[in-house]
């Protein structure tokens, strides 16, 4: 994942987001906390849920890493 920050007059920023995780990516975060991606937020930020299922709006610099499997190549057959 690879990203730009754009800044513009107002003090606003904007993140371009390139080669954005697949949804429910577990990512982990500089914090080593852990949390599944879910999909792009308002102004590139990556929207996100933590164990508890609570979004969060995450900026792409907090993001440390991420695990290959997802919510589709999950083995849900026990369940």
């Amino acid at each position: 994942m690879d990203y730009t920050t754009h800044h513009n007059g107002r003090g606003g920023v904007r993140f371009d987001v390139r080669n954005l995780p697949a949804r429910g990516t577990n990512l982990v975060l500089t914090d080593a906390r852990v949390m599944t991606y879910q999909g792009q937020g308002p102004a590139g930020m990556l929207l996100c849920t933590d164990i508890d299922g609570a979004e969060q709006l995450l900026f792409p610099q907090q993001i440390a890493g991420m695990y290959a499997q997802t919510l589709d190549d999950a083995d849900l057959s026990h369940l």
